[in-house]
């Protein structure tokens, strides 16, 4: 008799469990952007995990991650970075006449350029959290900015980036 209750009762804790999963779910799905937004309030520099990718793994949001580290940044420094990253992009236009002559360059000239701002990131990525951490945020922005430019990107980490990128060359430009 206490074997049957319990197959009974592990029966109904299944079926409970079926019918309740979606439903979390779904609360946790409309929820999540705005816990996400929340702890994003109270501890910017967090590196969140993302949406899993196509095999169910989570990746780090590099985008994020950059964006604190430019956060933790002195207004100085983030200053120093606007400067460095309008004078990165105006080598950019210099070499590739903006944008849309990037993106019709070879994917062998557009991958080369990603590669030499890859490589410089590895080597200042020592550089973070000390004085000269601006180094490392500067050329980190630009990479993924770039490789964000050369896939043509609406993925929303790319929107972020761009919103954040963008008004930097433009106030590194109106700093003497």
């Amino acid at each position: 008799m206490v074997k049957h209750s319990a197959t009974r009762l592990t029966g109904r804790a299944i079926l409970f469990t079926r019918g309740f999963a979606p439903k979390l779910q779904n609360v946790w799905e409309e929820t999540s952007p705005i816990f996400h937004s929340q702890v994003r309030k109270l501890s910017p520099s967090l590196p969140l995990l993302s949406s899993p990718d196509a095999n169910g793994i989570d990746e780090v949001d590099d985008v994020g991650m950059v964006l604190g580290e430019f956060e933790k940044l002195s207004r100085d420094q983030q200053d120093k970075v606007a400067k460095s990253l309008a004078l990165l992009w105006d080598t950019f236009i210099e070499v590739f006449g903006g944008v849309s002559g990037f993106q019709t360059a070879s994917p062998i000239e557009q991958q080369a350029y990603i590669e030499r701002l890859s490589t410089a990131s590895r080597r200042m990525e020592v550089a973070r959290g000390s004085d000269v951490a601006f180094h490392y945020v500067t050329v980190e922005l630009m990479r993924q900015y770039v490789s964000f430019l050369q896939t043509s990107s609406k993925n929303p980490r790319a929107i972020v980036l761009a919103g954040a990128v963008a008004p930097l060359i433009d106030r590194g430009r109106g700093i003497s």
